[in-house]
């Protein structure tokens, strides 16, 4: 009966023990999870801001294409007029 209690005792013990890593293992894996939820957004805010250079870029191109578009129609006399041959 005697070592029954002491068995009894022990293993409490060592699920006391076990459940205490668990409860670590937990924290760490949370801690874990929130660094990669900041890394993402980091990552993700700089491929944002990238994307986003980029099309402001792009647009300003075409912005500036069209003007020049637009002044070499006007040098030419073509802006504006359409064909009346038919």
């Amino acid at each position: 009966m005697q070592r029954d209690r002491q068995v009894r005792v022990r293993l409490l013990g060592e699920a006391r023990l076990l459940l205490e890593l668990l409860l670590d293992l937990l924290d760490l894996l949370e801690r874990l999870l929130y660094s990669l939820r900041d890394l993402l957004r980091s990552l993700l805010t700089g491929l944002l801001d990238c994307l986003l250079n980029r099309l402001r870029d792009l647009l300003l191109a075409a912005h500036l294409l069209a003007e020049l578009l637009l002044l070499q129609g006007l040098s030419t006399g073509h802006y504006g007029h359409e064909s009346s041959a038919g």
